[in-house]
């Protein structure tokens, strides 16, 4: 995670003015030290059932990807989101956020996020669709179609889920899961000219049942694909060396929650695994 700038638990930054800047929102996790944690979800614009109560340290309750706090969702039955109001009718939207969920227990499709005009759904994603362990993106084209681009069967862990989005009469919209490598790109070009990004959901969209999830890091542009966080680079200086080996042991014994990207195996848990997980890269270089 990059260490310029402030932070602040799954809320807004925003880099230069809104019509000019590159960035119009990251949406992250406070990377304090432990005694001064403050998670919470006041800077997204509207909560459906879901409050700073489910937010929280890596621990029972939460995982994290980086920094100190996530956000859990519960598959109850209920509707439970966070709306983010702040896109001014985009012509062109990019996003990407973590997600973990081994915890879903159930098979049924889970809505996990969406982008909207104000009137219909934009982009979707959805987890088991079309069957059970798959993540699958639908985009709507003008005619009102939705296009899915699918990855089947994906891994347990934590993914990074980002996608391009634009509109035009032969729009790419591109998909990528747990990786910086756009030829391992899933794309579909359509014609989505006249639509226009006015707002973007995470959560329970559908109101699932069947465990919970975890969601992390969401950041949305208007240009250039924010990309994966480095992983392994616990104590945030943007380099993997052996200060990240001593971050996350100091967060193993409790005397500290490391403020970058602990979870080097990114397994959803920070143990003695991610200890060796940074050896091995430091043995790569």
């Amino acid at each position: 995670m990059n260490s310029n700038g402030d932070r602040s638990p799954l809320r807004a930054r925003v880099k230069g003015p809104v019509f000019a800047g590159l960035v119009f929102l990251i949406l992250q996790v406070v990377t304090a030290p432990v005694h001064a944690q403050d998670c919470g979800i006041s800077n997204w614009s509207q909560a459906t059932n879901l409050d700073s109560s489910f937010t929280g340290v890596q621990g029972p309750n939460n995982r994290r990807y980086g920094g100190p706090c996530g956000l859990r969702v519960q598959l109850d039955g209920q509707a439970r989101f966070l709306t983010d109001q702040s896109p001014l009718n985009e012509p062109t939207f990019i996003a990407r956020f973590y997600v973990h969920l081994d915890a879903v227990s159930s098979t049924d499709p889970v809505w996990l996020y969406s982008a909207d005009n104000g009137a219909e759904d934009l982009i979707q994603v959805w987890y088991n669709t079309p069957s059970a362990g798959d993540l699958t993106l639908s985009a709507r084209d003008t005619a009102g179609t939705l296009h899915d681009l699918t990855f089947a069967n994906i891994a347990p862990g934590w993914h990074s889920v980002e996608f391009v989005w634009e509109s035009a009469a032969s729009a790419d919209i591109r998909f990528a899961l747990s990786s910086d490598d756009p030829e391992a790109d899933l794309v579909t070009t359509i014609d989505t000219s006249g639509l226009l990004v006015a707002n973007a959901s995470v959560g329970n969209l559908n109101a699932a049942t069947g465990g919970s999830f975890d969601f992390d890091d969401y950041v949305s542009r208007r240009i250039s694909r924010p990309g994966r966080l480095l992983v392994a680079d616990a104590d945030d200086d943007s380099n993997i060396n052996i200060a990240d080996i001593i971050a996350i042991a100091d967060e193993i014994e409790a005397l500290g929650f490391a403020p970058g990207q602990p979870d080097c195996d990114e397994d959803g848990e920070i143990d003695p695994t991610d200890v060796a997980c940074v050896v091995t890269i430091l043995d790569n270089q």
